[in-house]
């Protein structure tokens, strides 16, 4: 009998089975490392945004020029909002007005939420917010103004807090 050389049909089929495992168990491990990487940008991606909501506050509260402290809520008055003071100081509040002397002016600058999006005056810092929670305190001595100021923060799926104690003198 002659020996055949060459590929027959069910050599083939083995053949093509074995590299489809083999794609499938890649795709799995595959799938796995991206779904892995993806949670770990949306962490980060959180972490970024508390970092520039803590930067702008500290900001504001180290400024030497630092004359005055407001707690409020943005309202929606007509299609545009504007910073509404709270009436009691024991409430808490999801926007804060700093006031800085700037030669004979004052300038305002406004961390606030509105619709699950942070704004540092006009611009953007953060999407996604769930919660932006401020609770303040303040005692007096000496002529001077210390404030407890208690920030949570839930960005997505992450909880932050801060505690921050400016002075004004």
């Amino acid at each position: 009998m002659k020996k055949e050389d060459g590929v027959t049909v069910i050599s083939l089929i083995i053949y093509v089975g074995a590299l489809l495992i083999i794609a499938v168990i890649i795709g799995r491990i595959t799938t796995f490392f991206y779904n892995n990487v993806m949670d770990i940008q949306d962490d980060t991606s959180y972490s970024n945004v508390y970092s520039k909501i803590n930067l702008s506050l500290l900001t504001l509260f180290k400024d030497e020029n630092l004359v005055g402290i407001e707690f409020g809520n943005y309202e929606n008055v007509n299609g545009s909002y504007f910073f509404e003071k709270l009436e009691d100081e024991d409430d808490s509040c999801s926007a804060i007005r700093v006031m800085i002397r700037d030669g004979e002016n004052k300038k305002t600058k406004t961390i606030g939420l509105i619709d699950k999006q942070l704004y540092y005056d006009k611009t953007l810092i953060g999407e996604k917010i769930d919660n932006f929670s401020i609770r303040s305190d303040y005692e007096e001595s000496e002529g001077k103004i210390k404030y407890t100021i208690d920030l949570d923060v839930k960005i997505g799926e992450e909880t932050y807090s801060h505690t921050y104690t400016p002075i004004i003198e």
